[in-house]
């Protein structure tokens, strides 16, 4: 009887994985439909996410590079640096948000200490202070869920594996992955509009994942590669607004024994381009005919 379920069993995973492949469902970058006259009141800078992307075979993050090249600061300054002079466009950055969730910059390869032996061996209370940072903060809990999602592609077990949609398991790219494995899931819905609901009920959350990030000298040639997923989201349905995604490398000629910049790398993707289409924001050359006048 138990060769017979798991007969059934197979036959339908199989059945599911060629419709699932056969499913073609490619989002394309840029404004989505129904969207194209939406301006948000107010967008909420996310703290950023650390994530490979699960819709590529090949996609790799170095943490200690996070460290050592200071990225984090560098890409939310980047960030912030493109909506200058954009009067179309409000929201709160960052730094205001992280204030407002109680972030925590979570730690890059921490290693667990040693009990100090000073410490009791049973402890029945603790800290205020220490309860508070033990309760996973609205950004924990969208940071979890993403990567929970993620790791269904790599699981083995059968009711994971049928947690994975046909149109999840078509992914393409990251953009796919958001609009098709993750937007729908009920924990970051609620984790979505508790982060609005903590700062002051803004109406859409720009969400951005560093995908990529590594150095390695190749033939001889120094080289960087980043790639980053940035999406504007709707806190109230979680469905994408605008999204692009862009991955780049920067290479040293053979007689530069040195990285490239990362602050270049950044700049290469980050590129007045990437953001065509933002809701409500004013091309370069609109700004130039809009001084003109």
């Amino acid at each position: 009887m138990s060769m017979i379920k798991l007969s059934l069993k197979l036959s339908f995973l199989f059945c599911f994985f060629v419709v699932g492949c056969q499913t073609q469902n490619l989002m394309n970058s840029g404004i989505q439909p129904g969207y194209e006259a939406v301006n948000p009141a107010a967008i909420i800078a996310v703290p950023i996410f650390i994530m490979p992307d699960p819709s590529s075979e090949v996609s790799s993050i170095d943490p200690s590079l996070l460290i050592t090249e200071k990225l984090i600061p560098s890409l939310e300054d980047k960030i912030m640096d493109s909506f200058n002079g954009q009067p179309n466009i409000n929201g709160y950055q960052f730094s205001a948000v992280k204030k407002a969730i109680g972030y925590n910059q979570p730690v890059v390869n921490k290693t667990q200490p040693a009990k100090a032996k000073t410490q009791p061996a049973k402890a029945k209370t603790q800290p205020a202070k220490v309860k508070e940072l033990l309760i996973p903060s609205v950004w924990d809990s969208l940071d979890s869920t993403m990567k929970t999602v993620g790791s269904r592609f790599s699981s083995r077990d059968i009711k994971t594996r049928l947690l994975i949609t046909p149109s999840c398991l078509a992914r393409k790219n990251f953009i796919d992955f958001y609009s098709f494995c993750v937007a729908d899931e009920s924990v970051w819905l609620t984790s979505l509009n508790l982060l609005s609901a903590k700062v002051l009920n803004a109406d859409s959350a720009l969400i951005t994942v560093i995908t990529d990030l590594e150095d390695k000298v190749v033939d001889k040639k120094y080289q960087v590669t980043g790639g980053l997923a940035v999406m504007l989201v709707d806190t109230n349905n979680g469905k994408l607004i605008w999204g692009n995604y862009q991955k780049e490398t920067l290479e040293n000629s053979a007689d530069k024994k040195y990285f490239p910049s990362w602050g270049d790398l950044l700049n290469k993707i980050l590129a007045p381009d990437f953001w065509q289409d933002f809701p409500g924001r004013i091309g370069k050359n609109q700004l130039i005919l809009k001084e003109g006048k």
